[in-house]
């Protein structure tokens, strides 16, 4: 009797541990987040009339060019630029620790020039793209799909815009391109994944991600050896605690992306 409850209680402190460095890994993700605000870049011409409130930032202070000073997080930022090169702008602030001191960037304005698209690519894109009443059929409902997109904020906004595409009369015809079919689908794990980034830094705490891991696999039956496979196949590892923080928030992106088994999707 006594054996089986030292069992017992050997059990609880190690489920209890577990438990206690979870949380102190999620605690240690917020804290990070905090000091660590994403940093942004974007094309120069947008610093003069940029919405510094889409960052989470306060103008402090002007001058004729602009914004000189930002409040972000309860963190000043100045306004810098190298007098021998006038085609960038950045918001940075000074990090002393001990005797070491760096700099962190919020926000950099740069003139970026896009490369030309080399032939070979070139003549995939216009190849997949042979098709061009689906992509004149379905051009209203993919403007309304690209926008709803742009504007969610949460992955229930997402699912709202697959749905509405999938139930216009113009989806049909977009099937027979599936290239272009593709491209939309790799736009929405993109922005499903920046929703997760973007929660991540806030709420979604690891445990959460973790968690949520857990229920995807469970609605997508998956057992431990499919699991494994995909994470060999995908990051050559075989178990979910080798995996990167990043890592993880990408699985749980391509677990959501997945369809139910036995439900038929919209059409």
């Amino acid at each position: 009797m006594q054996t089986e409850l030292t069992v017992q209680l050997v059990g609880l402190v190690e489920r209890s541990t577990l438990a206690l460095e979870q949380i102190a890994q999620a605690l240690a993700a917020q804290v990070t987040a905090v000091q660590r605000p994403q940093e942004y870049e974007l094309p120069l011409k947008e610093y003069p009339t940029f919405d510094w409130s889409s960052v989470g930032a306060t103008v402090k202070q002007s001058d004729n060019n602009g914004p000189m000073l930002l409040e972000c997080r309860g963190l000043l930022w100045v306004r810098r630029c190298k007098p021998q090169c006038n085609k960038s702008i950045w918001f940075s602030r000074e990090i002393a620790e001990g005797e070491v001191k760096s700099s962190q960037t919020l926000i950099t304005f740069k003139d970026i020039e896009p490369e030309a698209l080399p032939d070979n690519i070139a003549n995939v894109l216009q190849a997949s793209c042979v098709n061009g009443q689906a992509s004149i059929a379905s051009s209203t409902a993919m403007g309304t799909y690209r926008q709803q997109l742009k504007e969610a904020t949460c992955e229930r906004q997402v699912d709202d815009a697959v749905a509405t595409l999938q139930s216009s009369p113009e989806w049909p015809t977009l099937l027979e391109t599936p290239a272009l079919v593709a491209q939309l689908q790799a736009h929405e794990r993109e922005v499903r994944k920046h929703i997760c980034q973007q929660q991540s830094s806030g709420f979604l705490t690891l445990v959460t991600v973790r968690a949520q891991i857990d229920v995807e696999l469970v609605r997508l039956r998956w057992d431990a050896t499919t699991g494994t496979r995909y994470l060999q196949a995908t990051y050559g590892k075989k178990s979910r605690r080798q995996l990167t923080d990043e890592e993880l928030l990408n699985f749980l992106v391509y677990l959501k992306g997945q369809p139910t088994p036995g439900v038929e999707p919209a059409s």
